[in-house]
């Protein structure tokens, strides 16, 4: 019989650094294992697995205490990690400014246009900001999981600009144009929160109307998961080779195609609407999913400093 936590040991072997493995994981599955031999023992097969289920769930949160302990104490960053960190940040709060500046029309001078500006500038921005942490670089454990907080930062911010500030600014300048011609026009999508939005696709079920809301809804929340979800297929590579630029262009291109695959399939006639909300994430979830377990098979020789 194996031993159990044998699997969670050699994962914990992979990711964290080896005084936190000796002073927080190995004790820890040590326990646990004592505890589920003693039950074992006694001839209790309900005990023996309640004890088991406890057992891994309190290795987890060990775990976790000692992967966040490894990640944000500032003593234990290199030099190197602290730069890809520094670079990160910079290329991507740079590059959101830069850009946003760069697609707003000299020409127009309103909040409206900058916030919509600034929607299509946060997931490029991001994948620059990546870019620069990662390309050419050996990429630790450190390093993944800063990219990660600035990524996931960058996706917070984009869900209060696309899915709060920028309806707002559309309602506001849109009012005005009704207000001027003098007639009470419905709000359309783009004038709707994110939630609004959801609640209308409810609503709109059943009609002309429903697959366009659809569609409307979920290329949103791809603006907002954009830079989370092109943060993790680079890093699942960078982890494992050095990340070339050509590589690095082809994986944001090929995340992006995927997930504009997944838009077009809320219009496609071959899929019922029973299903067109589910469709739409499939490619987004099968790129994350696999990204993330290459990730998890990173090895302590160079992904951890």
């Amino acid at each position: 019989m194996k031993e159990p936590g044998r699997r969670l040991r050699a994962f914990a072997a992979s990711v964290c650094t080896i005084e936190s493995l000796s002073r927080l994981v190995d004790p820890a599955i040590a326990d646990f294992q004592k505890e589920l031999q003693d039950v074992r023992s006694r001839g209790s097969a309900w005990q023996s697995g309640r004890v088991s289920l406890m057992g891994y769930v309190s290795v987890v949160a060990v775990l976790a205490v000692a992967l966040c302990r490894d990640a944000f104490d500032p003593r234990r960053w290199s030099p190197e990690d602290r730069g890809s960190l520094r670079r990160a940040l910079l290329w991507s709060a740079g590059s959101a400014v830069a850009l946003t500046a760069l697609l707003v029309s000299p020409m127009v001078h309103a909040t409206w246009a900058i916030t919509t500006a600034a929607e299509a500038a946060i997931p490029i921005a991001t994948a620059l900001g990546v870019g620069a942490a990662v390309i050419g670089r050996a990429v630790s454990f450190r390093t993944a999981v800063g990219v990660f907080a600035i990524a996931f930062a960058m996706s917070l911010a984009a869900l209060v600009n696309t899915g709060s500030i920028r309806p707002l600014e559309y309602r506001a300048h849109h009012e005005k144009i009704r207000q001027s011609r003098g007639a009470g026009e419905a709000f359309g999508d783009s004038e709707m929160s994110i939630w609004q939005l959801r609640h209308e696709i409810g609503a709109a079920r059943n009609t002309d109307t429903y697959r366009l809301r659809v569609y409307n809804y979920q290329a949103e929340w791809f603006m907002i998961v954009a830079p989370f979800l092109v943060a993790v297929p680079v890093l699942s590579i960078a982890v494992h080779r050095r990340l070339t630029h050509w590589r690095f262009v082809l994986t944001v291109v090929a995340t992006y195609l995927l997930s504009v695959i997944g838009l077009v399939l809320s219009r496609s006639p071959f899929v019922s609407d029973e299903w067109v909300m589910t469709a739409i994430w499939l490619p987004q979830t099968a790129v994350f999913v696999a990204s993330f377990l290459a990730l998890l098979t990173l090895r302590s020789s160079r992904s951890i400093a």
